[in-house]
């Protein structure tokens, strides 16, 4: 079985794939596994195994492990960092310090929401509702601003998680730099969901339509356009309706829309099913600054 046929066979993710495909061809030797992660207690997950000559990793979902003196899963590469960004409140306050800019916002118990809704009606734009410890874009609200929208973002994140950001909603393009001491690797753009009206068909038929052009392109990390209440809400709130056709561009920007095209790296894995940048889209230039954890984090 080739290599991109077992991983997915494995479940592995989109960057495990990647990688697994690029030690293939340097002759790194990779295996998936399935292991339980420190600190955390949950069901066993697929791992991407590498060994190094006398060194072995595990690789999932962006996290690389160094092996455990049995073999196992150990902990992070990065130490303590990992845990630090996995609370979005707390990785503000460092970049901060450090003196980066970080959109104005306050974390919240989901025992104090309303604490939250206070803070929201005394804010004066737009506000982005988000789980402080959550990923991949789950349960993300961006550009709210009457108190119902935020009452009812707030709630949907109470109910998975145990805090709640709320935090200035930024407009603009999304780039996400890879960065590997001593240099920047890799770039992502981040696009939201998004179909191109004709004039004749309805709304459903373009997403239908869509859905398939993103079947045929066989791109890794390209997946349907959702359907359910937060995407009919979201709509409604922009005056679209399924069964009404469209004449200009309408953009999904609202919760668990993953839908991104990625920058060419040094060696893409499969040229055939790896996204690349869209022509006209070029990254802001990297902003080049070292600095180091405080001790209490590291």
């Amino acid at each position: 079985m080739a290599s991109e046929e077992i991983v997915r066979a494995n479940s592995l993710d989109d960057h495990a794939v990647c990688l697994a495909d690029a030690a293939r061809r340097r002759g790194i030797s990779t295996e998936v596994v399935f292991g339980t992660s420190w600190p955390l207690s949950r069901p066993k997950r697929p791992w991407l195994r590498l060994s190094l000559s006398a060194q072995v990793f595990y690789f999932r979902l962006g996290r690389l492990l160094r092996a455990a003196q049995d073999g196992g899963l150990g902990r992070p590469l990065n130490g303590p960092a990992h845990i630090l960004t996995r609370n979005k409140q707390r990785t503000k306050e460092v970049l901060a310090r450090a003196g980066f800019p970080v959109p104005p916002g306050r974390m919240f118990k989901i025992g104090a929401l309303d604490q939250a809704l206070l803070y929201a009606a005394e804010y004066s734009g737009e506000l982005c509702v988000k789980p402080n410890r959550g990923g991949k874009g789950d349960l993300v609200f961006p550009r709210l601003r009457d108190a119902d929208s935020i009452l009812e973002a707030c709630l949907a994140v109470a109910g998975g998680y145990e805090e709640v950001l709320l935090e200035a909603s930024v407009p603009g393009e999304v780039w996400r730099y890879f960065y590997v001491h001593p240099n920047i690797v890799g770039v992502k753009y981040g696009r939201p969901a998004n179909v191109i009206g004709d004039g004749k068909t309805a709304l459903a038929g373009l997403i239908e339509l869509k859905d398939a052009e993103r079947e045929r392109r066989c791109a890794l990390g390209h997946f349907p356009i959702p359907s359910g209440p937060a995407l009919t809400a979201m709509l409604g709130a922009r005056d679209c309706r399924w069964n009404r056709w469209c004449r200009r561009v309408v953009v999904f920007s609202s919760i668990r829309f993953q839908t991104a095209s990625w920058a060419r790296t040094a060696s893409p894995a499969r040229k055939d099913c790896i996204p690349v940048m869209r022509s006209g889209s070029s990254p802001p230039a990297a902003r080049s600054r070292a600095f180091s954890l405080p001790a209490s984090t590291r």
